[in-house]
């Protein structure tokens, strides 16, 4: 879940087509979040870091990932919004 938001805010504001730079800016995002995560629970008496958490994580991300690039294939085309010219809205 943390790595379609991350996309989605890699993507604010541009096309909303697939791009693969942004997709693994996105996993590498969130594979750094995980690795930060198990660093600071190093520091937390209640807790123990383990890199497969780290690990973990990641492939987690790197499933959404693919989700979203799958889906993003398969949905179809998308239609753009109509426009209003003069008060008048086209179809």
């Amino acid at each position: 879940m943390l790595y379609l938001l991350v996309y989605r805010g890699l993507a604010a504001g541009r096309a909303s087509s697939w791009r693969a730079t942004r997709a693994l800016g996105g996993w590498l995002i969130v594979a750094a979040y995980a690795a930060l995560d198990e660093f600071h629970q190093s520091f937390v008496a209640s807790r123990t870091a383990s890199p497969w958490d780290a690990l973990l994580d990641s492939a987690g991300a790197a499933v959404g990932m693919l989700a979203l690039c799958l889906w993003m294939r398969f949905r179809g085309p998308r239609r753009a919004p109509a426009r209003a010219i003069d008060g008048a809205v086209e179809p």
